[in-house]
């Protein structure tokens, strides 16, 4: 992925054009809508397969302390936490790329661009997300992204949240490639 410089001041005046009736932003006096083929178009994620948060859900009910599994320890930090300063030395180290890599990358990602919290820990109910590594390629990441993103910018409009979490390269980009496609 290219580096891609973001313009807060840009995307918190999208944000502030998010509209809950119709999950759109009123972009150029237009309701613009982001949908799961504009996510896989723009950020190349699969936008078919398993729900993600249907699935943490489900397999939260069933498994009680994750929070406290030997999965969840291999990954959080000294404070228990799945800090994303702590992923990244994880991944830093030269090693194989075996399971553990491939879950340290996958918590990695989701920490950094695909719902980006606003501080630097991520939920630690993904951590059931990367329980299965076989399962990782299965799950719908666009549908997931563009759901974190549009709950996070409900709330920011709102004012329950001060700041935006979320894919905000999508949205940015995607206002970009609407206002170009006018």
């Amino acid at each position: 992925m290219p580096n891609i410089s973001l313009r807060k001041g840009m995307i918190q005046d999208i944000a502030d054009t998010y509209q809950v009736s119709n999950r759109g932003f009123n972009l150029c006096g237009q309701v613009v809508t982001i949908h799961p083929d504009d996510v896989q178009n723009i950020m190349a994620l699969r936008i078919t397969g398993i729900d993600v948060d249907e699935y943490i859900n489900e397999n939260m009910k069933s498994k009680d302390g994750s929070r406290q599994s030997e999965l969840f320890n291999r990954y959080a930090n000294d404070k228990h936490k799945l800090d994303l300063t702590w992923l990244e030395k994880m991944l830093d180290k030269e090693r194989p790329a075996d399971d553990d890599f491939k879950r340290g990358f996958v918590l990695f990602t989701i920490g950094c661009i695909l719902a980006s919290p606003t501080g630097n820990d991520i939920h630690w109910s993904y951590i059931e997300v990367v329980r299965d590594v076989s399962k990782i390629p299965q799950f719908n990441w666009g549908q997931f992204t563009l759901n974190h993103l549009l709950n996070s910018c409900l709330s920011y409009k709102n004012k329950k949240e001060r700041t935006i979490k979320g894919n905000l390269v999508l949205l940015q980009v995607s206002s970009i490639w609407y206002d170009q496609n006018l």
